[in-house]
């Protein structure tokens, strides 16, 4: 099984729909259930508009939650323009999970949505520049992936042909399919997938 921890319900959906495309048996729950027979499970977990903290306490009790059913795999769904408690997400689902890294990936080319040397452009255009920057709940106001995500919490954004650290939080560059494949040919036992 797969499991998949989503901060919306709309990122949980989207994550659903990719599932059943590939004949998956798939389940979308805001809380786990002891008893699936799902291929993909995935909860919703709506911490993305939670006040700091919060997050933090969902995250521990799903992930332990999540580890008991031994999953092939825990992938943290996130925002793709990078919106939310991300950190304090990735850090709690870490810990909990003994991972020591974190790998995040938001771009997606075929939308021409990409991070390049660390800028988030959505069709040419710097985040900041976009209809984005309006989001009354998340103002953006930088097209920096690791201001966006929490500056002192990220540890560096790379491309996909650099050395990774041993621990911390990475964004991933990706400017085509290409960078997307070899990002997930980097993701090995201590490293938490993430992404949009």
């Amino acid at each position: 099984m797969i499991a998949v921890i989503a901060d919306d319900f709309t990122g949980a959906a989207e994550i659903g729909g990719i599932g059943l495309r590939h004949g998956l048996n798939v389940v979308i729950e805001t809380e786990i259930i002891q008893q699936s027979n799902a291929d993909l499970l995935i909860i919703a977990t709506d911490t993305r508009s939670l006040k700091s903290g919060k997050p933090s306490e969902v995250l521990e009790r799903i992930t332990k939650q999540l580890m008991e059913l031994n999953p092939d795999l825990i992938y943290k769904k996130v925002d793709s323009v990078l919106r939310g408690n991300i950190s304090e997400e990735l850090y709690s689902q870490m810990s909990v999970s003994g991972k020591l890294r974190s790998i995040i990936i938001a771009a997606n080319p075929a939308l021409s949505r990409i991070i390049n040397n660390g800028i988030y452009y959505i069709n040419g255009v710097p985040l900041e520049e976009t209809n984005f920057s309006k989001d009354p709940e998340y103002l953006v106001f930088s097209s920096s992936v690791i201001e966006i995500v929490g500056g002192s919490h990220v540890h560096s954004c790379l491309s996909p042909d650099n050395s990774l650290p041993q621990k911390g939080l990475i964004i991933g560059d990706v400017t085509c399919q290409d960078d997307l494949i070899k990002w997930t040919e980097r993701i090995d036992e201590s490293t938490l997938p993430a992404g949009a």
